[in-house]
């Protein structure tokens, strides 16, 4: 049950919502608990080693951070971190071979990186141990998050919930993310999605270069809208129980330094590295400081990859950053004067390029079976490529029209924008009342039309919405 399926939107949510509105404060920490096993346990029915699994991993990573809290010893810590990864890895494995599929379990990538962040927190006095396992689940499970993030670090989660501000204008703002998350998922990516699949149906177009390169930029775009829009209905799920989050993702082409590269790809998990892997890696004493930033470096832009998609060719297109970045560091700790203007604009706009041609390849290395799909499908294009556009492309094309009513729904809401609100105020109030109003009215038709017409054409969208990303 994802959160563009049909029974979410119009039985969940709103018997979620309904509930969270009629209890007493004090008890929507504990709902929020019920809501999170009732999400997990419709989700995953079919599947219920997954619901065993979660809750095994849930009462460990309890039980050691008990110790963990009592004996504060690195050692415990290092072993229970060990055994959720090495039971992580096991499980994983055995469904893959089970179920001949590369897809994992709902939610498991999540709840190891809030186990992780649990028994850290604890071992290093950031956070109190839960006092009982259902406020340990609360974080584990947390509904909105569960499946794409934003991940939130345990010594964070207490206080968001501490100051749950449950009121109209956090609902209202929720409702806006959820339906611009919405708007996002199902009115461009999963029309994209569409495009990208009867592309490849047409034989003959498989091998034409313009065909090609407009295949891979939709890739990108599909692959960026599914994921900035499913953050965003999980940022608006939040919203509207009280919880305000930032965005998670930034626009990734615009980097233009090896840092600010990952730093916009997935915020979260890029500020979850940096504290528990990046910082204990640069307090390493026996290491010099040249050999802590590479290390660090190399951290930094390969765990969000795998973590994305657990395969080895994944890293195919990080080396080209990893090199690179390591050059750059390298070549910092020898060179005793500021580089001058030319250069230093000379090298931002190599960077820019580098990174988004890496862009482009990870996504195009993410859509890939195997390698060796990728290296067939090169060769293959190398090899016969034409410059023509087959006649049958044009009806696969034409469906690009649909993409009107996401880019209109987005844009319908830059008047809605807290920082567009002071501008719009400061005009006569019925122009202001006028333009509120047209925005509402667009948002709205374009979210009923996708309801209406995009959800029941892609249904696959409602129920595995990321075919080939592997969380």
């Amino acid at each position: 049950m994802l959160f563009t399926a049909p029974s979410f939107l119009f039985l969940f949510l709103p018997a979620v919502m309904a509930i969270y509105a009629l209890i007493p404060r004090h008890y929507r920490r504990y709902a929020i608990l019920l809501f999170n096993l009732a999400y997990y346990v419709i989700a995953v029915w079919h599947t219920p080693e997954s619901i065993l699994l979660a809750l095994l991993t849930s009462a460990f990573t309890y039980s050691a951070g008990f110790v963990i809290a009592v004996t504060h010893r690195r050692s415990t810590l290092l072993a229970a971190i060990a055994v959720d990864l090495i039971a992580f890895a096991i499980y994983r494995g055995a469904y893959d071979y089970a179920s001949g599929s590369s897809y994992f379990p709902l939610g498991a990538a999540i709840y190891l990186l809030a186990a992780i962040s649990y028994l850290i927190d604890i071992y290093r006095n950031d956070a109190p141990h839960a006092k009982n396992i259902a406020d340990l689940l609360i974080y584990m499970l947390f509904f909105p998050t569960l499946i794409v993030g934003p991940i939130i670090r345990y010594k964070d989660f207490g206080a968001m919930l501490e100051k749950i501000d449950f009121s109209l204008e956090n609902f209202a703002e929720g409702v806006k993310l959820y339906i611009a998350g919405f708007l996002k998922h199902i009115a461009i990516a999963a029309v994209l999605d569409y495009i990208l699949a009867r592309t490849a149906e047409v034989g003959e177009a498989a091998y034409s270069i313009p065909i090609i390169l407009l295949n891979v930029l939709m890739l990108c775009a599909q692959a960026w809208f599914a994921l900035t829009g499913y953050s965003d209905m999980a940022r608006g799920l939040m919203y509207m129980l009280g919880i305000p989050s930032a965005a998670d993702f930034q626009l990734t082409p615009l980097s233009r330094t090896p840092a600010d590269f990952p730093r916009r790809f997935f915020v979260s998990l890029n500020r979850w590295v940096e504290d528990y892997l990046v910082y204990p890696i640069l307090r390493v004493q026996f290491l010099s400081s040249r050999t802590r930033r590479v290390l660090a470096a190399f951290v930094i832009c390969l765990v969000p990859a795998i973590w994305v998609k657990s395969r080895l060719y994944i890293l195919l297109p990080i080396l080209p950053v990893l090199l690179w970045r390591c050059t750059h560091i390298l070549r910092e700790s020898c060179r005793h004067r500021e580089p001058g203007k030319l250069r230093l604009a000379v090298g931002r706009a190599c960077y820019w390029l580098l990174f988004l041609a890496c862009f482009v390849g990870f996504w195009f290395t993410v859509s890939l079976d195997d390698a060796k799909t990728g290296a067939d499908l090169i060769r293959k294009t190398l090899e016969s490529a034409t410059l023509e556009i087959p006649y049958a492309m044009y009806a696969v094309l034409s469906h690009l029209g649909y993409l009107i009513v996401g880019v209109v729904g987005l844009l319908c809401f830059l008047p809605l924008r807290p920082e567009a609100e002071q501008r719009i105020q400061a005009l006569p109030r019925p122009i202001s009342i006028v333009i509120r109003a047209a925005a509402l009215a667009g948002v709205m038709i374009c979210f009923a039309f996708s309801i209406l017409h995009f959800l029941p054409q892609f249904p696959q969208y409602a129920i595995s919405a990321f075919a080939h990303v592997v969380f």
